[in-house]
């Protein structure tokens, strides 16, 4: 499992890219990555993020649709979530 969280200032908001986030297959399903999804979007926003943004694979979409995020640029798979 892996998951790495970059921020940086993009319109004068703080937006956070979640880049590299995976779960190792014998682990998927067993709610291991909703729980490290939630403590990102948390951690995130208590640091003062107000947009979280990914580029996710078309079988990673279903995942991130469940926390709000919504396809942004189709051809780049860019997602966002408010």
């Amino acid at each position: 499992m892996l998951t790495h969280v970059t921020t940086h200032k993009r319109k004068s908001k703080e937006d956070g890219l979640i880049d590299h986030f995976f779960c190792h297959h014998e682990y998927q399903g067993k709610g291991v990555g909703r729980h490290l999804m939630e403590h990102v979007l948390r951690v995130g926003k208590l640091q003062g993020i107000t947009r979280f943004y990914s580029e996710v694979s078309i079988t990673a979409r279903p995942f991130y649709e469940k926390f709000g995020f919504k396809v942004a640029n189709d051809r780049n798979s860019w997602s966002e979530a408010a």
